[in-house]
């Protein structure tokens, strides 16, 4: 009996224990609900030195918050905010860089940097302006970079996209 006593007050102090840590516990996701129900995409523009990256991450930001459940992607006349991009850094770092490395020059970091504002078309305001989004990534290839550089632009901008639309969809 003792026993049995035992086991049941463990079972009793487990379950408890699971309950309590248990309370805090959420989904991962807006806290609140966001101030627009639909947004529209101003065409991003490309002051850097990223070739062709503008057309890529305006794709890929529409689908991506297309997808979102708590806004419609919608023209720019019909929408309540509008989210502006401009990809305005866009730079190259030598990676390798130990005196014995035979491929020194093939091994790079890119990094692809971003202005975004988000407007509220009803007030006139920015829920965010001219936020600093950035991107990293290592490029290597060992028959020339331009290939493999350009390969790494859709890359690139789609972790950039889902960074942008973080900012959109998250706590300001």
């Amino acid at each position: 009996m003792n026993s049995f006593l035992r086991i049941l007050f463990g079972l009793f102090s487990l379950s408890l224990v699971f309950c309590l840590c248990a309370c805090k516990y959420r989904l991962a996701g807006t806290a609140q609900p966001l101030p627009f129900k639909t947004i529209a995409l101003a065409q991003v523009v490309n002051d850097s030195y990223a070739p062709q990256a503008a057309s890529p991450l305006n794709t890929q930001l529409a689908a991506m918050l297309s997808q979102a459940p708590a806004l419609e992607l919608v023209a720019l006349g019909d929408s309540q905010a509008v989210l502006e991009v401009e990809l305005d850094d866009y730079t190259k770092q030598i990676f390798a860089t130990k005196e014995s490395d035979t491929a020194l020059a093939s091994a790079i970091t890119v990094t692809l940097t971003a202005n975004c504002s988000l407007k509220d078309l009803r007030t006139g305001k920015y829920l965010f302006k001219d936020r600093r989004v950035s991107v990293s990534n290592h490029v290597y290839d060992a028959n020339g970079l331009l290939n493999a550089e350009y390969q790494n632009m859709t890359v690139l901008t789609r972790e950039l996209a889902k960074r942008i639309v973080d900012q959109v969809l998250g706590v300001w």
